[in-house]
């Protein structure tokens, strides 16, 4: 829905200058880049790298990162990490147990109630901001 309001000037080749109201980005397909980064950051064509691929009339999928594929995915995955027994079963070991760490009290006094925010209105009992 964004697209529809771009205007787009082809430059030279597949270079194009994308308007949206005051602000103008340079897309360049061959090189997969646009000057808004979000493309370069993350292989996937964002809205002004689309609205120029559309007008060339291409494939947005032709222009996605090459390790967003499938075969990419596959050879990742291949050799993935085999699943572990519940810890019922796990083997005993011996040596120390692992406890928690130990309890340190800090050195203050501890807060009675929460603080207030500046809006909130003072408690006329105690003073307090309630």
């Amino acid at each position: 829905m964004k697209i529809k309001d771009y205007v787009l000037k082809p430059v030279a080749g597949d270079t194009f200058e994308v308007c949206i109201r005051d602000d103008r980005f340079v897309v360049d397909l061959v090189a997969k880049t646009c000057s808004c980064k979000i493309w370069d950051l993350t292989s996937i064509p964002y809205h002004h790298a689309c609205a120029c691929i559309n007008y060339i009339r291409q494939d947005n999928v032709n222009f996605v990162g090459a390790f967003y594929s499938k075969d990419n995915y596959i050879v990742t995955y291949k050799k993935a990490l085999r699943t572990l027994n519940g810890h019922k079963i796990w083997p005993k070991v011996e040596g120390w147990a692992i406890l928690t760490p130990p309890f340190k009290k800090m050195p203050r006094r501890p807060k009675k109630s929460r603080r207030k925010y500046m809006t909130e209105v003072k408690d006329k009992k105690n003073g307090n901001k309630s």
